[in-house]
């Protein structure tokens, strides 16, 4: 199973190449998010191995972020709560 640490990784760069701005801090609050967890245990865990239903949450949630940012390209503007920038 991957760790905190590798799976932050891997996520930071695949969503680095989507475009997904703050990649880094993205992928570490889907993480936590995922885990149930906050940002501190991510920071003092890197080595916790991650179980099969987290992962999947996890997989999850990454997946709705890009499809969401990829809707966004697409149609142009970038959503913030009830905010439309364009």
């Amino acid at each position: 199973m991957p760790t905190i640490a590798e799976t932050i990784q891997e996520a930071n760069e695949i969503l680095r190449q989507n475009g997904i701005a703050e990649s880094r801090r993205e992928a570490n609050s889907l993480l936590a998010f995922a885990l149930q967890k906050d940002k501190t245990f991510l920071i003092a865990h890197p080595e916790y191995e991650l179980t099969d239903s987290e992962k999947t949450i996890f997989n999850k949630l990454s997946l709705v972020v890009l499809i969401v940012n990829l809707f966004s390209i697409l149609q142009g503007s970038k959503n913030f709560t009830d905010l439309i920038l364009k």
